[in-house]
């Protein structure tokens, strides 16, 4: 069966907070971190909200950007996606699509 893929592009966080918004599925297929010069910053996604399951947890490099690995397929979020940062990261773009 195949499944209903939805908006797709860059979406661009500073802050915490959910990808899209609560409850939309999703999927990640890569980001870009850009750390401030304070140290590598730190970006965790997680599956279920703010306190939700650990996916994806990458670490930038101070004073610049950073690229971790592409995953091909991208990984599902099943419940949504909460991005969360720390005080080191500038910005993160992920790339993703939200399934419907």
């Amino acid at each position: 069966m195949a499944e209903n893929m939805g908006f797709g592009g860059t979406i661009v966080k500073t802050a915490d907070g959910y990808l899209f918004s609560a409850s939309d599925a999703c999927r990640v297929y890569g980001m870009h971190i850009i750390s401030k010069a304070g140290g590598g910053g730190v970006v965790e996604l997680l599956d279920g909200g703010s306190s939700g399951t650990s996916k994806i947890k990458e670490t930038g490099t101070a004073s610049s950007g950073f690229t971790p690995p592409l995953y091909e397929n991208g990984m599902r979020f099943d419940t949504d996606c909460y991005v969360n940062v720390d005080a080191n990261v500038e910005s993160v773009s992920i790339q993703c699509i939200k399934e419907l």
